[in-house]
């Protein structure tokens, strides 16, 4: 068997070549300014989007229709094998390729309570049609597929079907003309999305994934280009040469728009081309292609590979059971075009509990990505279609023996290759190093100067009299006071004090705090304000004097990762009398009310993986934190029933008019976004959104 037809060169692939060449050379010269190209770009992939829905409704219609349903039940069971066989592959090649991503550490969020999400209600909102106008203009492709095989069948039992048949076949064919017409100016809108893409490419971020960035090429290389050719090769009479150059050009306009649906009418001239007799053939192909462009786009399945991915990216090791559970659910929801991965990577972040950034890393990865993605989708629908067309028609000549020696040795050969290449990489957490990363950029310098008491007067009148603002501070509260890696006192306290400073005119000094002495410090004016994550108790309050809380966070405890089991339920460690809990400062009292028969013991934090502690009372963030840093530490959150704790800025009590200027400054800084701006950069931007509780 052979595909019979011409087999002169097609000129349009090499213009696509060109133009993908072009386009790289062009938007690593123009850079960001690429951007004006963009429009050329959206234009030319809505112009091609907007005929694949009904290309997919005609085409199935007509096909199904046009059967009879004995034909259409030899045409599924053929089809379904097929589609196991593809699914298999592209499975065991990204669990293969995923031994490049290290193995995941395990979060500090672990324990957390996420609301259930239904899986069936998810489903059902891609495969059950809502508003066929609404599934229409978003691109909904299962419903639409659904849609169309509900319609097709209704078809293929009407006795008098011939006159509807003949109008969906001159829709299919108006439709296959216009793609053409498109195909003919690709290279134009494909040189603009391809620049666009290169203008805009993150060589930093590239760099940080290197490992993933190489998995995925090397999933897509192995599927496209030896295991699909060496399966079709090992059930057919067809040599690889003659599949690779079928493949060529449809694979090409795929790969350079990222839009599979433009490849549709060269798989066509390649099917047409079997040399297969049959009056049934045109029917059946119809019905064919049309389902392998909704249900063997199997590019979309690398959605798994991300999950994956992000599991060590963002600290969330699946269990066993997990790892089993999403492939299962990728399948069904991937069907369709690549913008339903968007969607898929929605729902697997909200039933996961990973962050939100996740949404934005997937889409910001897909500038580099989505037409590989896009690429094996148009490899495995043509494979997908002329096996089940040569399958149907009893031409299909299985090869076991060969089949097993090609897919024997293309596993060898990668299991090799990735054992070498996990050597060439360097691993870093996402999180280990963030906090030491973090910067403050203030046109104040500030200095660090020793305790001295200072004669009594008001605040503001001394601030203002020296132009000078002392700021009392702690330098082991990550984020909220800590020293970063150039030995920078930063955090978002810190970040507070510099804009206090700058809004005053002031000089800004750092003076240590004693937290056992902080009111007799304020009162012997060492500093003019306190600005270290500090918590508002009944003792301090009777001492000194409080700004109105910023910040509020639930008391949690801090334990080693191996022994988490045992802190689980509250109750059962309310009773125990052998834990030994570390506190610090103002957490002694915390302690002292929700773990009355615990033994307290005063240490700092950064001391507590040296002592033989069983657990650290601390609150929420700054424990999250302190965990993503030491990885072999799992924070344990009882919800409301270890209570809250409030942070404020102290000030020297009775200060009533710099008490008063520093709460009216706080609500200004509020209205104007500065808080929020510094809470996202210190707390919940580069930091899991959980932290935003």
């Amino acid at each position: 068997m052979s595909f019979n037809g011409s087999t002169s060169k097609f000129t349009l692939g090499y213009q696509v070549l060109v133009a993908i060449i072009t386009g790289i050379l062009v938007g690593a010269w123009l850079g960001p300014n690429t951007k004006y190209l963009s429009p050329f770009a959206e234009a030319f992939a809505l112009s091609l989007r907007m005929f694949a829905l009904p290309y997919i409704l005609f085409s199935v219609t007509h096909g199904l229709g046009s059967l009879t349903p004995k034909i259409a039940r030899q045409l599924l069971r053929k089809g379904i094998v097929i589609i196991l066989v593809l699914c298999c592959l592209v499975f065991a090649l990204i669990y293969l390729f995923s031994a490049l991503i290290p193995k995941a550490l395990v979060s500090p969020l672990e324990l957390a309570v996420v609301a259930p999400i239904s899986i069936s209600e998810q489903l059902l909102g891609y495969l059950v049609p809502k508003n066929l106008f609404s599934d229409f203009s978003n691109n909904v492709v299962p419903s639409i597929a659904v849609i169309s095989i509900i319609g097709g069948t209704a078809i293929m039992h009407l006795s008098d079907k011939e006159p509807l048949l003949g109008i969906l076949e001159r829709g299919n064919e108006v439709i296959e003309k216009i793609f053409i017409w498109i195909a003919l100016i690709s290279p134009i809108g494909i040189f603009a999305h391809v620049a666009v893409a290169a203008g805009t490419l993150d060589m930093a971020q590239l760099k940080q994934l290197g490992f993933y960035f190489v998995g995925y090429i090397g999933i897509t290389l192995a599927v496209v280009f030896y295991f699909l050719p060496t399966l079709i090769c090992s059930l057919t009479s067809f040599h690889f040469r003659q599949v690779m150059r079928e493949l060529r050009t449809a694979c090409l306009l795929g790969f350079a728009t990222g839009v599979p649906i433009i490849a549709i009418p060269f798989i066509v001239r390649s099917v047409n081309k079997l040399a297969i007799e049959d009056p049934a053939f045109r029917s059946v192909s119809q019905i064919t292609i049309p389902l392998g462009l909704t249900f063997a786009q199997m590019g979309n399945y690398l959605i798994l590979f991300f999950m994956l991915f992000i599991s060590f990216y963002y600290r969330h090791p699946f269990t066993l059971s997990e790892k089993v559970l999403l492939p299962i659910l990728t399948i069904p929801m991937s069907l369709g075009s690549p913008t339903v991965s968007i969607s898929a990577l929605s729902f697997f972040v909200v039933k996961w509990a990973f962050p939100q950034g996740a949404n934005t890393l997937f889409l910001q990865i897909s500038a580099l990505t989505g037409n590989m993605q896009v690429l094996i989708s148009v490899a495995t629908i043509f494979t997908y279609s002329v096996l089940v067309l040569i399958s149907y028609f009893g031409k299909l000549q299985v090869n076991l023996k060969k089949l097993a020696g090609y897919w024997g040795i293309g596993f060898c050969a990668l299991c090799a290759i990735i054992w070498l290449m996990k050597g060439q990489f360097t691993y870093s957490d996402s999180y280990a190093k963030v906090y030491e990363n973090l910067k403050i950029t203030s046109p104040i310098k500030a200095t660090f100067v020793p305790a001295e008491n200072r004669p009594d007067e008001g605040a503001m009148v001394r601030i203002l009299r020296t132009g000078v603002l002392r700021v009392g501070v702690s330098s082991e509260e990550v984020p909220y006071t800590y020293k970063n890696k150039d030995n920078e006192v930063v955090g978002y306290d810190i970040a507070f004090a510099y804009k206090l400073a700058e809004d005053l005119g002031c000089k800004l000094e750092f003076v240590p705090l004693t937290w056992e002495h902080i009111g007799e410090e304020l009162s012997n004016n060492q500093y003019d304000i306190g600005m270290s994550a500090i918590l508002v108790d009944q003792n301090r309050i009777e001492k000194m004097d409080f700004t109105n809380a910023y910040y509020a966070q639930k008391n949690v405890l801090v334990v080693r990762t191996a022994r988490r089991k045992e802190f689980r339920d509250y109750s059962s460690v309310l009773e125990r009398t052998d834990l030994k809990v570390g506190v610090e400062g103002d957490y002694y009292q915390v302690a002292a009310k929700y773990l009355p028969n615990a033994t307290k013991v005063q240490v700092a934090i950064g001391k507590f993986p040296e002592s033989n502690l069983d657990a650290f009372v601390y609150s929420y963030v700054p424990a999250v934190v302190w965990c993503y840093i030491h990885p072999e530490y799992i924070v344990i959150d009882y919800g409301d029933k270890m209570g809250s704790c409030y942070f404020s800025y102290a000030v020297k009590r009775g200060a009533w008019n710099w008490l008063t200027y520093l709460n009216h400054w706080l609500d200004l800084k509020k209205l104007s976004g500065f808080t929020k701006e510094q809470f996202e950069y210190w707390i919940g931007g580069d930091v899991p959104k959980a932290l935003e509780e």
